[in-house]
Parts: structure tokens; sequence; C-alpha cells
């Protein structure tokens, strides 16, 4: 029997972050998004596999969808291909399970489940796992203690922790924060971490250097403003200002923290903004 997908929603959000079903959804109550997807592309032969599975009337593991913060038209987390290979022969519903989940515990999760779910992840893959593993915060300890007994929380998990859980060699973990994150890399030092002082992320945060010419362009503004001769000239000004920072929202929101924008940046040279 098909659920319609508001139950879907109310279900999982009274679970408080556990999974819930798998219920039959149909498609087209389903949204993909790239953000929730580290592979460069899906697999045509597991897609016929999966197919052939599927119209064989062979039980397929359901797939997950998750609610992302107030949005009410979940988004595949784990289950790309599956749900590509149900489209090709012609259904129109899929069994799944459902979770709601904040955005960057989205993206991790669906990271993670194309690392152990799904086909190996390329390297290329695995490099984008590992970017959202420190987009998502995942590299910052919530709980634990340090050796002197007390809270580790807010402090780094060390490089040979992060590679363990990203699955690749401690050295390119540290190669990559280094090329990717440099601040968080700055931040950590050495090839292991700390523990203590130094290793949290806590504490007043020092300005990025690529924000000062921004911070010199804004000042001029405040003293063109001051030194505006009427009172339409300034409310002119205002205007101006406000309609670019509407401009820049909207362009901000385009380049959310979690798009592909920030991995092109990486890939051309350019550090990621973390």
């Amino acid at each position: 029997m098909v659920k319609a997908i508001e139950a879907v929603r109310k279900a999982a959000a009274e679970a408080k972050g556990g999974d819930v079903g798998p219920f039959t959804v149909k498609l087209e109550d389903i949204r993909r998004d790239p953000v929730y997807q580290i592979r460069g592309a899906l697999d045509a032969g597991n897609v016929t596999k999966l197919a052939g599975l599927y119209k064989a009337g062979t039980v397929v593991a359901p797939i997950t969808i998750a609610f992302v913060g107030e949005e009410t038209v979940p988004v595949i987390i784990d289950g790309h291909h599956r749900f590509r290979a149900i489209e090709r022969i012609g259904g129109d519903t899929v069994q799944a399970s459902a979770v709601t989940l904040s955005r960057a515990e989205a993206q991790w999760r669906a990271a993670k489940a194309n690392d152990v779910h799904g086909l190996p992840l390329k390297p290329k893959e695995r490099r984008k796992m590992f970017r959202a593993f420190i987009r998502t915060r995942q590299h910052v300890a919530k709980g634990g203690h340090r050796r002197d007994g007390t809270s580790a929380a807010g402090d780094f998990l060390s490089y040979a922790e992060i590679a363990a859980q990203v699955g690749a060699p401690k050295t390119t973990v540290l190669r990559w924060m280094q090329l990717d994150f440099p601040r968080t890399a700055a931040k950590m030092g050495g090839h292991d971490g700390f523990i203590g002082e130094g290793g949290s992320i806590t504490g007043k945060a020092e300005r990025v250097p690529e924000v000062e010419p921004f911070c010199v362009t804004l000042s001029a503004l405040k003293d063109r403003f001051e030194d505006a001769s009427e009172y339409a000239v300034r409310d002119e000004m205002l205007k101006l200002m406000a309609s670019m920072l509407d401009a820049l929202k909207a362009q901000h929101e385009t380049d959310g923290e979690f798009s592909e924008h920030w991995d092109k940046r990486a890939e051309d040279g350019g550090a990621m903004p973390f």
C-alpha cells in the first residue's frame, strides 16, 4: 500500500532522528539532489543489474530518504542506483526508509552510505567524501575525554581517526587537509593533531585574510555615505546597497555550504572556505 509522503514525513519527525519504515513511496514524491551524491555518475552496469533483480521480483534493500530541515519533499541519501533501476523498468514506487536530519547530517550520511553500501569509491570520490566529513564538522569531537580527564568535546580528531572514518591513508588525509582546508590544518598542526589547548575549535575566530580587502571596501562605502551632501543621496545609496545585498544573498544560497561550487574551487587550486 502506497504511503502518502506527508504521513511518511510525520512518522520520521516523530522518530526524532531515527529511521522509520520501510514504506512504499511514489517515485514522484522523492527528490534527487547532487548535494547528497558524492559519485561523479551512476554506474550503468550496476543500474542494469538492479533493474534485472527488480524485474525478477527479487527482494532488494529499501532506499533511504531524508526530510532535511523544514523541507517537506525528501531527498535520497542512500539508493540512487536502485531508484534509477526502478525508473528503467517503468516502476512508479519504491520501498524507502525515512529519517529527519539536518543538512549537514544528511550530507555526511549520504557520503558514508556510498562508501558502505555502494560500489567501491574512486579516488576522486573518496576525496569528496573527505570534504563532506570536514564540511559537516565530523572531525570535531562531540564528547569523550582528554588524557587529563577533562571533556574533549570541541577538540579535533587526530589524522589517524579521520583516516579511519574516510577510508584513506593518514598521509593522504594530511595532504588533503593542507590543500583543501589549510586553516583547519594550521590549527591541527603536526601529523596527529593536538589534545587540549590548540586542538579545540572554540574561542574567537581569526579574520580570514581574504576578507581584509572586503573590509577596506566596506569602510570606504561608509565614508562615502557619511560624506553625502543630501538626504536623497544617502537614500539612493541605501537602496543600491540593499539591492546588492539581496543579490549577494541569493548567490550565497545558490553556492551554499554544501554545494559543489567549493569542490571546484579546491580542484582549481583554491582553498576550501573552512
